[in-house]
């Protein structure tokens, strides 16, 4: 178990074992993690090009490979309490504030009621708890569970996910369940207090399923990688890609499997995007 009973888990899979590489050089550029255990959640990969200590969970046997499946059997794995779990393509872009994320950990250690925190804003409502001295999250904030930089009391965040679950519809309806209110989830007060800073903009380094051109190319150069960029492909970030119909459909019947009626939520959602704001 490591020093602060923190863990690393980043979450991937084996056709991204290129943006775990990158992630990991600034990974290394950018913080001193040798207070912790960096675990990587992925198929069957065992090994990347990288100096950095790294422990894979791959998928276990005769389990599904699933988002939510695989991701629970990866926290089961792991020894520590908490957990900061960042997605694979959440490159850092500048030094993290050790000093004021060691603050916010033993914080939260003896804070028994806060159940996760986002390192990054989500340009959330927040309500200051001055008994826990944290920006509480507001249940009302679409996208209130999300998969942002955060870290997690281990056993909330196990019991927030169901095997059949994925990324994307997680997101919008974990909120609906009955375990997100046992919880406060907290997080830092405003963009500038932002802890792990990455090309947030641009939603990461990869937009659905492509590498994005202005996050990526210069740090590949300056890491001396040698990667094929033509296998994921290449795309501008404002260059659109629309969902499909038949995935929109398959997102909303998601949701109903996980929250029941409270799915249709979904629509209100929808209809706020487009006609409100």
């Amino acid at each position: 178990m490591t020093k602060n009973n923190v863990a690393i888990l980043i979450n991937s899979c084996d056709s991204y074992k290129d943006v775990v590489e990158l992630n990991l050089c600034a990974l290394k550029e950018f913080w001193d993690t040798s207070n912790y255990t960096i675990y990587i959640n992925t198929e069957t990969i065992k090994s990347y090009n990288t100096d950095v200590d790294v422990r894979i969970l791959n998928l276990l046997e005769g389990k599904k490979n699933d988002w939510g499946s695989r991701l629970i059997d990866s926290l089961l794995r792991i020894k520590e309490e908490f957990v900061l779990v960042i997605l694979d393509d959440f490159i850092l872009e500048s030094h993290v504030d050790i000093k004021q994320l060691d603050i916010i950990i033993n914080k939260i250690k003896n804070s028994p009621t806060v159940g996760g925190f986002y390192l990054n804003y989500g340009n959330f409502i927040l309500e200051y708890n001055s008994n826990i001295n944290f920006h509480i999250v507001d249940a009302s904030n679409y996208y209130s569970i999300n998969t942002g930089p955060a870290i997690w009391r281990k056993n909330v965040l196990i019991n927030l996910l169901e095997p059949s679950d994925n990324p994307w519809a997680w997101e919008f309806f974990a909120k609906y369940r009955k375990y997100a209110n046992l919880y406060n989830i907290c997080s830092v007060e405003n963009y500038s207090n932002n802890l792990y800073n990455y090309n947030y903009s641009k939603g990461g380094a990869i937009y659905r399923g492509k590498w994005v051109e202005e996050v990526v190319v210069e740090k590949i150069k300056k890491y001396n990688l040698n990667f094929d960029l033509n296998k994921m492909g290449i795309i501008k970030f404002h260059e659109p890609i629309k969902r499909s119909l038949i995935w929109k459909f398959n997102f909303f019947i998601s949701g109903f499997k996980m929250v029941g009626f409270r799915s249709f939520n979904l629509f209100i959602y929808f209809f706020k995007e487009k006609f409100i704001r």
